[in-house]
């Protein structure tokens, strides 16, 4: 028998060329048709990782893992190879509708490798593929090819940009300004035209309001009413505007987890663009920038619609609704030492059938996290593995969120009946949603590796405004001071609720200024001194000890020095999480 493991390389780097959520969601879902194409010339019987083919495309992972005959593997490997190219070449030819196909050099790049094994069984070729498979990562292919001196793709900035043959092509499918290769046109057509929507950075950032709101429903005649306002504001606007603007207002993003009405105004509110609901976006200049207008519109188109939603805002407070937050974050997840372990064959089971055992778990885990993700906290997941996991959640609801994605991992019975304490790594950035999105992203990915760096599991929050980063905390996921572990995370959620009223800013600067001290004091003393200084700066007094003890628990001592992580920042992430929520005191 022959082990061949064959694998799309750049998967993360191509999803994270993106300048918005619908080139995020196309990178991901690309990368899975093609790894989906691999897979349908491989007998079922021969798959190992994944085990099956999956129910979803989009669970497809990027190394698939199969078996084949004797002296077959290289055969095998090479069909794998072309269906993944030629999957890419249809949908390039499909995207450019016709006309004249350019070479996309370097893309799709496939790696495979073979290895036999026989007398040392399938562990041995499992060893002797993955040092092969590292092996291969150092090489790489370059193949020649000549271009004109041209403009630098906008999206990817790695291929040169395609001319437009036609001399209007990218006018009428891109921002006047960008400039996109055929890798870029291709993902951008997909994410906007050969898809479901994604919904937008605002779309996401505002789904807990929208979702209060229609939830109130009818039942409030003044949030209602206010309502009703605003989709009449956007309706005109769409109807006087330009095209792009019109477009604009007519597409819709629904969120799985979002609620639903029959009535057509809470149904409009559920599917509009996000940003719509905040009064600055209504802006004629900033509307002439984020759609690329030719002028900006009718001031006295705008007017009505930003004075709507200021009353929508108002109202629903007045109905105990928090006011849209314009932040949301990106979650990433990542288990620890996964490739190690699953070369660590257990005994007294056909190894092959325990690599698919893992697999189907990982699948299962995976579904689950999706769910909990979309339904309950008005997220939307971009990929999910079961191992790996890349989601965008409104700013309020991704502390839980990271929280209970982590546990289905690692509390998932099944998994661990088959690996020794599954443990995976999360990292969470906050960001406007504004910011650009492919600097948030890369954010995270970096965030990700110090947090494991840290501890395996780790966590890593950074909090990014439109000024810059804000603060950034890197953690042990669990907290071992007591008797029980308990998540770090859950700590933080706590000191939101905690420190959510008045604080006075004072309170994290002075325990970065004293930290040498305060890492001097014993725990107990640490607890007397934060719930302190808390009394102090504006913590209610039945709540100073319960904070003190928080904040000592987010003071850790950092591997091999003498320093440790005091809890200035983490009072700042909580903060920022609390004043997003708008937590009441």
């Amino acid at each position: 028998m022959e082990l061949v493991v064959v694998a799309i390389s750049g998967v993360q780097r191509f999803i994270s060329e993106s300048l918005s959520t619908a080139d995020l969601h196309a990178g991901s879902a690309l990368m899975a048709e093609l790894a989906w194409a691999m897979l349908t010339v491989v007998p079922p019987s021969r798959l190992v990782l994944p085990s099956k083919l999956p129910d979803e495309q989009g669970r497809v992972p990027s190394r698939v893992v199969v078996l084949s005959d004797d002296g077959a593997g290289r055969d095998l490997a090479g069909k794998m190879a072309k269906s993944a190219q030629a999957a890419w070449e249809k949908r390039l030819a499909r995207a450019l509708s016709g006309k004249p196909v350019p070479k996309t050099p370097g893309f799709p790049a496939v790696q495979w490798v073979v290895a036999p094994f026989e007398d040392g069984g399938y562990a041995e070729g499992w060893s002797a593929a993955q040092a092969a498979l590292r092996a291969r990562k150092r090489i790489r292919g370059f193949p020649g090819y000549h271009v004109r001196p041209l403009a630098i793709c906008t999206l990817t900035g790695r291929w040169a940009a395609e001319p437009p043959s036609d001399g209007g092509r990218s006018k009428s499918v891109a921002h006047r300004r960008e400039a996109l290769s055929a890798v870029g046109y291709v993902k951008f057509r997909y994410g906007r035209q050969e898809s479901d929507r994604f919904p937008s950075t605002w779309s996401i950032a505002t789904a807990p309001y929208r979702d209060a709101i229609i939830r109130v429903g009818e039942d409030d005649a003044e949030v209602w009413g206010a309502a009703v306002d605003l989709k009449d504001a956007c309706e005109r606007l769409g109807a006087a505007g330009e095209s792009r603007l019109g477009t604009a207002l007519r597409r819709s993003s629904t969120l799985r987890g979002l609620a639903t009405s029959t009535e057509e105004t809470l149904r409009w509110l559920n599917e509009v663009e996000g940003s719509w609901c905040l009064a600055d976006s209504w802006d004629p200049a900033q509307l002439r920038r984020a759609h690329d207008l030719a002028e900006d519109p009718d001031h006295a188109l705008c007017m009505p619609g930003r004075e709507a939603a200021r009353r929508l805002v108002r109202k629903a407070q007045a109905a105990g609704i928090p006011a849209p937050s314009s932040y949301l974050a990106v979650l990433a997840q990542d288990a620890d030492h996964l490739g190690e372990r699953l070369g660590r064959f257990p005994q007294g089971i056909d190894p092959v059938t325990w690599q698919r055992q893992v697999s189907a778990a990982l699948d299962n885990i995976a579904g689950r996290q999706v769910d909990d993700i979309e339904l309950s906290h008005l997220g939307r997941v971009v990929y999910a593995g079961g191992d790996d996991l890349l989601a965008l959640v409104p700013a309020e609801r991704v502390l839980a969120a990271a929280r209970e994605a982590n546990r289905l991992f690692a509390d998932d019975h099944e998994l661990n009946e088959l690996l020794d304490k599954p443990s995976a790594s999360s990292a969470i950035v906050f960001f406007h949603a504004s910011w650009p999105l492919q600097s948030a992203i890369a954010a995270a990915r970096e965030l990700l590796k110090d947090a494991k760096k840290r501890s395996r599991p780790g966590l890593g929050i950074t909090v990014l405004t439109r000024g810059g980063e804000r603060t950034r905390v890197v953690l042990p996921w669990l907290d071992r001071s007591g008797q029980v572990p308990v998540p770090a995370i859950t700590h933080l959620e706590d000191l939101v609720a905690a420190t959510a009223g008045p604080l006075s800013g004072r309170l994290a600067s002075g325990l970065e200024v004293d930290r040498d001290a305060l890492s001097e004091l014993s725990q107990e003393w640490l607890e007397r001194e934060l719930a302190r200084r808390a009394l102090r700066h504006g913590i209610a007094a039945g709540k100073a000890p319960a904070v003190g003890r928080l904040l000592a628990s987010l003071c850790v001592p950092v591997p091999g020095g003498r320093d440790f992580t005091d809890c200035a920042d983490s009072l700042l992430v909580a903060r920022f999480v609390a004043g997003q929520a708008r937590v009441p005191a």
